[in-house]
């Protein structure tokens, strides 16, 4: 028998991959978009002149909620109806991959002219680019909102710089703004900290104009990945008790910040739905969601890493590079995140920007700290030590095994740190080395 043959033979549960996979978003023509809705309606409220002929008067909007909350889903389906329906609309978006307003700028640029060279582009000012966007817009006859993903993740002075020349552009209806964030206040005290024209000027732009995603309930997950199950599995390779658990899973409170995210949820079908095919299994069981956990995490952890800030990255490697036998108090973490900096700021090339931003002190460590605890990166266990009212000492612990942390983040940095002990002194100094990766 072929290859072909025993490929095909080996399938038994997954028709269509792609649907399992978090990136993939519904489409229209795959079917009904769920639980979102109202949300959907409320973003495209402003293109309902249209439909009966209209002129539509397009501004700025804000989507809020947790990852995983379908914020991307919403727009991506939402976007889709209008520019099937109306072809004079378009929504060009653009995320983590543009780090700078110029890189934005540019990237709608090119969607509008159909144009894949930024050269030009990068000896021009932002605000000198919109002016080339708002002319194409108006000869053309063009409605354009603009989506900006995952902007929490994005550098907010860019943001600023991005946002300003869209805001302060009087009475251009045909040109919008679309922020998908986990946290708008958080944005918002950013910008102010170094522009407060720019922060006055968003905030009273998006005012009232916020659009909420609240985490998915077990029964909203449950409804979703059964979508998915029908999408992408045969008719017999799932059972009701099998997409309960997942959405039981997908739901429970140790999960922290992930409690109710539907990528963990899609994860956890697929790597269940991988371990029967090995098994050779023509059904999903609970017994393979329940193995599965661990895996769906994993892959979740890895994506959320990529998402953290360069400084986040640095302090979470200064945990796990240390943690092969023991638990990493934050005196010792503090140790070791100066010594990987001081590597870092020799090896790289960096701007005295960062290096400003990247050395910090034991309160701002704690700080960022307790941020990755409440994301559920690390785990800080609470010991009193000393007198009375003494610094008590944190113990931290990763969630995730701290080799699938560190190989991930080394990968991100783009180098490797070895930790060790220093065995000819009687201290507790530990010798650091990096290599960068090719």
């Amino acid at each position: 028998m072929g290859l072909i043959e025993d490929l095909s033979e080996s399938s038994g549960i997954i028709k269509d991959i792609s649907y399992l996979d978090p990136r993939r978003c519904i489409t229209p023509e795959d079917g009904d978009l769920l639980i979102r809705k109202k949300q959907a309606l409320k973003m495209i409220n402003p293109f309902k002149p249209l439909i009966k002929g209209g002129e539509p008067y397009l501004d700025l909007q804000i989507l809020e909620g947790g990852p995983g909350s379908g914020k991307t889903q919403t727009v991506l389906y939402a976007s889709r109806e209008i520019e099937k329906k109306f072809p004079s609309v378009i929504f060009p978006k653009i995320g983590l991959e543009h780090e700078t307003a110029n890189k934005m700028a540019s990237a709608v640029y090119n969607i509008l002219t159909q144009k894949k060279d930024i050269r030009r582009l990068k000896r021009i000012s932002t605000s000198d680019i919109f002016e080339d966007i708002f002319r194409i817009i108006e000869e053309n006859e063009i409605y354009l909102q603009i989506v900006l993903d995952d902007a929490n993740r994005l550098n907010y002075k860019e943001i600023a710089r991005f946002v300003g020349p869209i805001i302060k552009k009087e009475n251009c209806p045909n040109l919008g703004l679309t922020i998908l964030i986990d946290d708008t206040n958080k944005l918002l005290r950013k910008i102010k900290g170094f522009d407060e024209s720019s922060y006055a000027s968003l905030k009273s732009s998006l005012w009232g104009k916020e659009i909420y995603f609240d985490a998915y309930s077990e029964e909203e997950v449950y409804s979703i990945i059964e979508q998915r199950a029908k999408l992408s599995l045969y008719p017999e390779a799932y059972r009701r008790e099998a997409l309960k658990k997942t959405a039981e899973f997908t739901t429970d409170i140790d999960l922290g910040m992930h409690r109710g995210d539907i990528r963990y949820a899609i994860n956890l079908l697929r790597s269940a739905c991988e371990l029967a095919e090995r098994r050779k299994e023509d059904c999903i069981s609970e017994e393979a969601i329940e193995i599965s956990r661990d895996v769906a995490m994993r892959y979740v952890w890895r994506n959320d890493i990529k998402r953290l800030t360069l400084r986040e990255k640095i302090i979470l490697l200064s945990v796990v590079s240390s943690m092969e036998n023991e638990r990493m108090t934050i005196s010792e973490e503090v140790k070791i995140y100066e010594e990987i900096i001081n590597l870092y700021l020799k090896e790289f090339d960096t701007y005295s920007e960062i290096r400003d931003k990247l050395s910090i002190g034991r309160k701002t460590i704690e700080r960022e700290n307790a941020v990755l605890n409440r994301m559920n990166c690390i785990d800080m266990g609470r010991k009193e030590v000393g007198s009375k009212g003494g610094r008590p000492a944190y113990i931290i612990n990763t969630i995730v095994p701290p080799e699938v942390i560190k190989g991930t983040l080394e990968k991100e940095l783009g180098f490797e740190i070895s930790v060790r002990r220093d065995m000819n002194v009687l201290s507790d100094r530990r010798m650091i080395k990096m290599r960068k990766l090719e």
